[in-house]
């Protein structure tokens, strides 16, 4: 008999060990699952706020070396350069104006004066000349609070500035933007340090040969102190240039330090690239170790283009994350999902851990040994355990348990299980458990989390699993208890994420809503006068006999027509990105649309001796909205025209019917014109974009209208495309989703 029951209890005991190796199993699998899923799930998570970081940040550096490029175009074009150019040529008079040397340089200094006092950034334009070791020959700056002109005799020979020598060998219309360095004067480093950006563009004299560059000096030191600022205080942040040096430093010194040392280290010595990881691997960010800690980091980077005339002198923006610091967040995401799993796998332990207390509380003292070894498990467990007889009273709880509480382990055997709950529900809770007879796990509150009280007084959110359990023909209740402390805080830390994300959405939503709302009120306040000027224009015009006021009031009509048009693009554009503008669709005939296409356009084509051949196959009727059809012809044939000296413009339209009630049309405009390069395709349906800054000022225009034409076929299931060659001319392609003519309709055609 004896040995059948020393048969019988090692059987329990190694099902009981079989079962808990399975649970162990399932839980370590689910553990590495949960947290392959959190990894993922943080690294997708990271890539995408580290982008937006990123491509913001980028943007704003970007865009202001775009706008140095437009100003300093703009400066270069002033009449006082080309005046300049003249007098220089015949020594110090400008015969064409009878203007002096002196007076030119005083106007181009008021330009000058009037430009820096728009911007607090800029600190200094100049005209340089090429000759006399390329000596300055206007230089206006910042000195402290006010905008000073610099006197002839201090003017500077800049002969071996580098941004000089590069510039010289610029084509006209080019813009040279120097690499990011400290500003010097007469060879020394100014101080305090000043960051500076130059842009630097050559100017021609009447022969079309170059004699001068005009130079603006940008203050980067405000966009540094912007981009050093980052969301995440984990994230640290470096700008370097091509070679890698520091730009943008944690540390103060570092930045700038090759300036002062040409030793100083550069990012290649402090950071070594490491294989990437599994997490890493098809994301945006890549794994570095710092040469100096050890330490390995995640690293995002994105490329900033410094000007259209040198591809290969980009700046190099990184965000840094620990890689500890990451896994670290990937382990508190992976937990809530760890729960679910945990809390059944301990009720099913605490079930086993019951039968097994049974038999101990039954066997002689070879089972009471083998009590000790159960107890010794269940102190290990990572989750509180307590038994308590029907009476409340605790008989055994685990170092766990005791830690959640902040109990010692005699303060709590003998005492009510009451003593762990808040005092407004002890009474409840000893009606409610004279009655419980489950004899299957069950889990308090469905799931949600119930809260104990500490020894200290405060609460303590927790999930807890009850079964009935008989040990030695009496009965006992076994819980087990899940402390959910960490898992309340990772949530209240991942809502107050989301309340960010949501306020900063809603901010750039309003922002975007503003520039529409002020785009629209500005170009109504502006056409009003306009109107106004052009009616009294008009009005003398007719009055006049003298044919050169005549022709003045031509050329402001004309001014003032080109500044009326600019003005209705601009609200069209507005309208559209507002959402605003709808679509009027209604009965249309295809061939009364290309009469209004040869009435507006053919005049402008013969005045420049260009055949306009227009060939149409389409069906005679059609449904849509005819005025922004034409106006969408009307932009892609005009800029065709502008754009061509000789030969023709040819339109090309075509369908094809796409269902019962659908027509595809095939637009093709068509000329053989001055063409574009591939960069300059990519960017010319951009809202204020041509090919240029030389397109611009040779031939006009705001660089709205294929922006415009571009939204308006995407309203009508379509799209534009353009395929160009230099030199040989362009090919547009607008394909539009129009309905069938449907004579049902009733209304008269448009």
């Amino acid at each position: 008999m004896s040995m059948m029951k020393g048969v019988s209890d090692r059987w329990l005991l190694g099902l009981l060990l079989a079962m808990c190796a399975v649970v162990g199993g399932f839980m370590y699998g689910f553990y590495g699952y949960s947290m392959d899923q959190s990894a993922a799930r943080q690294a997708a998570e990271f890539e995408t706020a580290i982008r937006l970081e990123l491509e913001q940040k980028a943007s704003k550096f970007a865009d202001g070396a775009q706008k140095l490029e437009r100003d300093v175009g703009f400066l270069a074009s002033v009449p006082p350069i080309a005046g300049i150019a003249r007098a220089l040529d015949n020594k110090g008079l400008d015969a064409q104006e009878s203007t002096p040397l002196d007076l030119w340089r005083e106007r181009l200094e008021a330009i000058y004066q009037a430009y820096l006092a728009a911007d607090d950034q800029l600190f200094q334009v100049r005209l340089i000349g090429n000759q006399d070791g390329a000596r300055e020959i206007v230089r206006v700056q910042r000195q402290a609070d006010r905008i000073a002109v610099v006197p002839k005799a201090d003017l500077q020979r800049k002969g071996g500035r580098d941004y000089v020598i590069r510039a010289q060998t610029l084509p006209s219309g080019a813009v040279y933007l120097s690499p990011v360095t400290l500003n010097r004067e007469l060879g020394q480093i100014e101080q305090p340090e000043r960051p500076t950006l130059r842009a630097v563009t050559p100017v021609d004299n009447a022969r079309g040969k170059s004699y001068g560059l005009v130079v603006i000096n940008f203050d980067v030191g405000g966009f540094l102190s912007e981009l050093a600022k980052v969301n995440d205080p984990a994230v640290s942040i470096y700008l370097t240039n091509p070679g890698g040096d520091y730009l943008l430093h944690p540390q103060a010194g570092q930045a700038f330090a090759f300036e002062r040392d040409a030793a100083a280290r550069r990012w290649q010595d402090d950071f070594l690239p490491l294989p990437d990881s599994r997490l890493t691997q098809g994301n945006s960010f890549h794994r570095f170790r710092a040469t100096a800690t050890g330490k390995t980091y995640l690293v995002a980077e994105r490329s900033i283009p410094l000007g259209s005339f040198q591809p290969d002198s980009s700046l190099n923006l990184r965000l840094l994350l620990p890689e500890e610091v990451f896994m670290a967040r990937v382990s508190a995401g992976a937990r809530p999902q760890l729960l679910t799993a945990f809390m059944a796998s301990l009720i099913i332990a605490a079930a086993l851990l019951g039968m097994y207390l049974r038999l101990m509380f039954v066997r002689n003292m070879e089972a009471e040994q083998q009590r000790e070894m159960l107890e010794t498990a269940i102190d290990s467990l990572q989750c509180g355990m307590a038994m308590a007889d029907r009476k409340g009273i605790l008989q055994r709880v685990n170092r766990a348990l005791c830690e959640a509480f902040g109990y010692t382990e005699s303060e709590l055997l003998g005492q009510s299980v009451e003593l762990l709950l808040p005092e407004e529900k002890r009474e409840q809770h000893a009606l409610l458990r004279q009655t419980f007879t489950a004899t299957q796990p069950v889990v308090l509150g469905g799931g949600a989390p119930v809260f104990g009280r500490r020894r200290d007084g405060s609460a303590v959110p927790l999930q807890i699993g009850l079964v009935n359990i008989r040990v030695g023909g009496q009965s006992y209740v076994l819980a087990s208890v899940l402390d959910l402390s960490q898992r309340f805080a990772y949530e209240e830390a991942l809502s107050a994420q989301n309340a960010e994300l949501e306020l900063r959405t809603a901010e750039a939503e309003s922002a975007s809503r503003a520039k529409s709302s002020f785009l629209t009120n500005m170009s109504h306040e502006i056409r009003t006068p306009l109107h106004g000027i052009m009616g009294l224009a008009t009005i003398l015009q007719r009055k006049l006999d003298d044919p050169i006021a005549r022709e003045l009031l031509g050329k402001l009509m004309s001014a003032a027509t080109h500044m009326q048009d600019v003005l209705n693009n601009v609200l069209d554009l507005a309208r559209i990105e507002s959402g605003k503008l709808t679509l009027s669709i209604r009965p249309l005939s295809t061939q009364a649309l290309f009469d209004k296409l040869q009435s507006i356009c053919g005049v402008a084509a013969a005045n420049k001796g260009l055949n306009l051949r227009i060939e149409q196959a389409l069906p005679e009727m059609l449904q849509g909205d005819v005025v922004h059809l034409l106006q969408m012809l009307v932009n892609l044939v005009g800029n065709a025209i502008k754009f061509t000296e000789q030969g023709e413009v040819s339109v090309v339209a075509t369908a094809s019917a796409d269902g019962p009630t659908l027509w595809r049309v095939h637009l093709l405009v068509a000329d053989t014109g001055i063409g574009m390069t591939e960069a300059q395709q990519a960017r010319i349906f951009e809202a204020f974009e041509q090919a240029d800054g030389s397109t611009t000022r040779r031939y006009g225009g705001s660089g709205l209208g294929l922006a415009i034409t571009r939204r308006l076929a995407r309203m009508m299931d379509g799209d534009v495309t353009v395929a160009s060659t230099p030199g040989e001319g362009s090919r547009f392609t607008v394909d539009l989703c129009l309905p069938a003519y449907l004579p049902a309709d009733g209304q008269p055609p448009a």
